[in-house]
């Protein structure tokens, strides 16, 4: 029996020591890297993924050690303890992260698939949201009313047809697509003329008449009556944390999908994210500052590389004017670097803080690099400053490099955005738009009404074709 017993002990011990499947090999401890942080947070950064690998949307990850929770509902005990764990954000109020304390081995981190407004055409995608450190995400969304993720509905096609970044004739033609093309579409504007739908893999929108009727199409909820999601609102507050690994402090970083412009209530400011941003606090005082792409902080643009900061009331609620945006200091951008480590199994897109320079002259107005991916934002920042690069080209990159130029499509079957010219230059007004509002001709290949012109680019048929 003593035995068996022996053996018993053994096998148990030997259970015991096999390591899990996310634990890194760790440096000794107090040591340290030339960022001045200790190993557990490197380690902690980069088997992020492997510790949360397939987050769903609208959940939370137990990162590392330790995060706590406030539930909205009476939970078993153990729920949400260790690493790997994961819950749904509708069932949590409050989420902690515990500051950086090498002695008992801690830095709290947790990783959030954030729905907010992303379509609920993009299937698993939503807003990346990593909480670390000393910090706190407080939930301001009611969890009672929060609408379930929206269902979609197939929407076929009718005729030859243009997907615009906004439910507007005035809009960027993104990608065109033919007659009897199944998309699926999750929401219907709030005047019932546009459809949000998803096309290799972008939430666009098109016009409602060029789909097929359909009872489903005209039931879709609108954009406000969708409500909010969970953490679509929240209230962030952060520690200082030490000085000699301040960017392990508490902080809360954010990325949003690639193509999508995702609006956020943080601490009750609009914020409105084309890239990658992090929170940062320090006493009454909450920082916005931007790791990729550009951000716009209710009226403030900040573009990568720069900051913008805000007074907090006693209530941690936004009061007062962001202050203008000012760039990072040389030394910022290399701590900041830290964020580097993040996996790319997380972020929908690596950062490279590593590679980002500090303007040579503060003063002198900052350039904001634009990709296709974020053709949504240019409207937005062009409307607060048309002096920018941007403004001055008379559109943006996705008007240029994004655009199908095969043939135009159709928005309303008439109008002044008929059916495009066979090279995008057709009849009309000379953009592929269709004359003076009798549509395009046929298929969309050539400008309709009075506007056709040109030597077989432009006008076709009789001026009264179908919607193309």
């Amino acid at each position: 029996m003593r035995k068996w017993t022996l053996i018993g002990l053994c096998a148990l011990c030997a259970i015991l020591l096999v390591p899990k499947p996310w634990a890194a090999e760790s440096a000794p401890v107090g040591a340290r890297n030339d960022l001045g942080c200790p190993a557990l947070v490197f380690d902690a950064l980069t088997q992020l993924d492997n510790v949360c690998e397939g987050l769903t949307r609208n959940s939370l990850c137990y990162g590392n050690s330790l995060v706590s929770v406030t539930f909205n509902e009476q939970m078993s005990a153990g729920t949400f303890s260790e690493p790997a764990d994961t819950i749904g954000l509708n069932q949590v109020s409050v989420i902690r992260t515990a500051p950086l304390d090498e002695t008992r081995d801690q830095w709290g981190l947790a990783l959030m698939n954030v729905q907010a407004n992303v379509p609920g055409t993009l299937p698993g995608q939503g807003v990346v949201f990593v909480l670390m450190g000393d910090a706190a995400l407080e939930n301001r969304v009611d969890f009672t009313t929060m609408p379930d993720p929206a269902n979609t509905v197939a929407a076929i096609t009718n005729t030859r047809a243009n997907l615009r970044t906004k439910p507007t004739v005035n809009a960027n033609v993104v990608q065109v697509v033919d007659a009897q093309t199944t998309l699926s579409a999750d929401i219907l504007s709030e005047d019932g003329l546009w459809l949000r739908v998803t096309h290799n893999n972008l939430p666009l929108w098109a016009n409602r008449v060029v789909f097929n009727a359909d009872d489903t199409l005209d039931a879709l909820p609108s954009p406000m009556s969708r409500g909010y999601s969970p953490m679509h609102a929240f209230q962030f507050s952060g520690g200082i944390g030490a000085s000699s690994c301040s960017q392990a402090s508490g902080s809360l970083l954010i990325q949003g999908p690639n193509g999508v412009v995702v609006d956020l209530e943080v601490n009750g400011a609009r914020i409105r994210l084309g890239s990658t941003l992090l929170l940062t606090q320090n006493a009454n005082t909450l920082y916005v500052t931007t790791l990729s792409g550009a951000v716009l902080a209710e009226d403030i643009i900040v573009p990568a590389g720069f900051t913008t900061a805000v007074q907090l009331d006693a209530n941690q609620q936004v009061t007062g004017a962001f202050s203008p945006a000012t760039p990072l200091s040389t030394d910022t951008l290399a701590q900041l670097s830290l964020f580097d480590q993040i996996p790319l199994g997380v972020l929908h897109y690596q950062l490279d803080l590593a590679g980002l320079s500090a303007p040579a002259n503060p003063l002198q107005k900052p350039t904001i690099s634009y990709t296709q991916a974020y053709f949504d934002l240019d409207n937005s920042l062009c409307a607060l400053d048309a002096a920018l690069p941007l403004c001055n080209t008379g559109g943006s990159m996705a008007s240029v490099d994004n655009v199908n130029t095969s043939g135009g499509g159709g928005d309303n079957g008439g109008g002044n955005d008929g059916g495009g010219g066979g090279n995008g230059n057709g009849g009309g007004n000379g953009n592929g738009d269709g004359g003076n509002g009798n549509g395009g001709g046929g298929n969309g290949d050539g400008g309709g009404g009075n506007g056709g012109g040109g030597n077989g680019n432009g006008g076709g048929g009789n001026g009264n074709g179908g919607g193309g």
